[in-house]
């Protein structure tokens, strides 16, 4: 991979991942990770090479003080627009009356020259990276101490060149110098209202001494500059003026202001008042609907309760329906059983070698615990239904065989009941029988029967269909078998071969569930 032959790097992959090779795979990702790397850096390096694509004036604010300049310049086009972050300072020089700032990211470059209102000394000028994008510079001003001019030509009257204790500028720019294209320069006036008072004590000062260093000047210069005094004391009264006026307008203000909070404090009350109106009527809409679902719900559980019911009757009417038709068939059955005998295992009579296909395979064993409260299977089978008043055990037996048959009805969603105690029922009887089922040769009954002759259960099959896809029903059938039932026997009719009989089986002693005995 280092080398670049992919091809026989990737036919030793297959071969080490054949010969079961489990480190193989951390090894490419890994050599993977190492070439990405190199191609990111080598990709660095080309967008570092190439010339920037945007040059951009940064804007900036500026202040003063007596002895000091600053700046504070944003790498952005505008002040209020998101700054590069992460920039790179490339060059910051300071000359005598110059400024040069060069910063870069990637491809985006920040130039700024600025030619000075005055005179700066570039030992004692700094800069400092700011971590939100932005750059912080102090020009110290070249005072008169320094050996140098502290104004250009052209600089306005109040800054003196020989005072010591400072100058102040009448701009950034010096006189005649062009602005940088495209460059937003703002006053930084949170920064230059520290010096204000300095910068007009100094203003002061200069006028106050201006007279005495120039006794000869000419009495027009002089009178010119008792003018101007005047004139600046003038607007200090008027000032002064103002603020007492201003008290009297603060006054007012104050009784507006009064009256304001008044209408303010009647606009809450209002509010509120609507606030807590739109709350009640809330509460009411949600009571009202509150009241309108549990209609609905009594409603739908009423139909539901009522189609529960009908439903059930259909189905109990069907159970009675069957069941009548069972005890028929087993009432025939017995009746020819009676007059022809039954046929065993052991004793095939006239169809002797068909024993083992015809006759019954009883099993019993242990049945699961049931709930008391509705005497229903723990193991979520069905019910066994109820034997109709004045009806035999036959009835709930057979009902119990069949209700495998009916749990694919649909039937309405019930509220879960609370789990009852537990108790272990009683023995279940399972008869089977060995034998094909034909569309003209097949076990037409089966039924289970105590020692007293008393059918438990019975489940009849009809003729099996050759229509495409008809399977035939398995002779089989599981029934509850009675407390009090000493031995149990299994019965099957063929319909060509008469009636077959199981041995007896013991009910006592039955082992527990899973562990069956076949008789």
């Amino acid at each position: 991979m280092r080398l670049g032959w992919w091809e026989c790097a990737s036919r030793l992959a297959e071969a080490a991942v054949a010969a079961g090779a489990v480190d193989v795979q951390g090894a490419i990702s890994l050599e993977a990770r190492s070439i990405t790397g190199k191609l990111s850096a080598l990709k660095s390096a080309l967008e570092s090479a190439r010339p920037p694509s945007q040059i951009i004036v940064p804007a900036l604010q500026w202040a003063q003080s007596p002895d000091s300049v600053f700046l504070n310049v944003k790498f952005s086009h505008k002040m209020d627009a998101p700054a590069t972050l992460d920039v790179v300072v490339d060059q910051v020089e300071f000359t005598n009356r110059t400024l040069r700032l060069r910063a870069s990211k990637e491809r985006k470059a920040f130039e700024l020259d600025l030619a000075l209102f005055g005179a700066i000394d570039p030992e004692r000028s700094t800069w400092t990276l700011g971590s939100v994008g932005r750059i912080t510079v102090t020009l110290a001003k070249q005072l008169a101490d320094d050996g140098a001019s502290a104004s250009p030509k052209g600089a306005s009257e109040g800054a003196s060149e020989g005072a010591s204790k400072g100058v102040k500028w009448g701009g950034l720019l010096a006189p005649g110098a062009p602005r940088p294209k495209g460059a937003q320069m703002h006053l930084w006036w949170d920064r230059q209202k520290e010096f204000e008072a300095a910068l007009e004590k100094l203003e002061d000062d200069g006028e106050d001494e201006e007279p005495e260093k120039a006794p000869k000047k000419s009495g027009k210069k002089a009178s010119k500059k008792a003018k101007k005094k005047a004139k600046k004391k003038a607007e200090k009264d008027k000032a002064a003026s103002a603020a007492a006026a201003g008290g009297e307008e603060e006054e007012e203000n104050g009784f507006l202001g009064e009256a304001l909070r008044a209408i303010n404090a009647e606009a809450k009350d209002a509010l509120a008042k609507i606030d807590a109106e739109a709350k009640r009527r809330r509460a009411e809409i949600d009571a009202e609907a509150r009241e309108r679902r549990q209609d609905s719900e009594a409603q739908l559980a009423e139909e539901r309760r009522v189609h529960a019911a009908a439903l059930g009757a259909k189905r109990q009417a069907a159970k009675e329906a069957e069941v009548a038709e069972a005890n028929k068939a087993v009432r025939e059955a017995k009746l020819q059983g009676n007059k022809a005998g039954y046929q065993t295992r052991e004793a095939p009579g006239p169809w002797a070698g068909k024993e083992g296909s015809h006759a019954p395979v009883l099993h019993l064993e242990r049945a699961p615990k049931t709930d008391q409260q509705n005497n229903a299977p723990k193991t979520g089978s069905t019910p066994a239904a109820k034997a109709p008043p004045g009806g035999s055990g036959f009835e709930a037996a057979l009902a119990q065989a069949q209700a495998s048959e009916e749990a694919s009805e649909e039937v309405p969603e019930e509220a879960p009941e609370e789990e009852a105690p537990q108790e272990e029922a009683g023995v279940l009887a399972m008869a089977t029988v060995g034998h094909g089922m034909a569309k003209d040769h097949w076990i037409d009954l089966l039924w289970v029967e105590d020692e007293a002759g008393t059918v438990l259960g019975a489940k009849r099959f009809p003729a099996p269909s050759d229509a495409p896809g008809a399977a035939p029903g398995r002779p089989v059938l599981q029934v509850p078998v009675p407390p009090g039932a000493r031995t149990v026997t299994a019965m099957a009719s063929c319909n060509l071969h008469g009636v077959w009989a199981s041995a007896p089986a013991q009910v006592n002693g039955v082992a527990a569930l899973g562990e069956r005995e076949e008789l």
